[in-house]
């Protein structure tokens, strides 16, 4: 893989995870958002994988990244069902 292509690529993804969760909100349909935010991880981990080479520092950067995006899919069921 080239560098330049790992990061065009993870820059698409992230545009259109953001597309996905804007619609989603916008149309109120919950999965949208959730695939979104999904993509959205693994597009920004992949993308931060590639340039971290410390092992400690990938397995806090994975974990952080996991559980913040539960959170946010928790969040975000609740707004959707009150």
């Amino acid at each position: 893989m080239n560098r330049h292509t790992v990061g065009a690529g993870a820059a698409i993804a992230i545009v259109l995870a953001a597309a996905a969760i804007f619609y989603g909100f916008r149309a109120r349909r919950e999965l949208f958002v959730f695939y979104g935010y999904v993509y959205g991880l693994i597009a920004i981990d992949a993308l931060m994988l590639w340039n971290v080479h410390d092992e400690l520092a990938i397995v806090l950067l994975l974990l952080v990244s996991t559980i913040a995006v539960i959170v946010a899919m928790v969040i975000t069921h609740r707004r959707f069902h009150p």
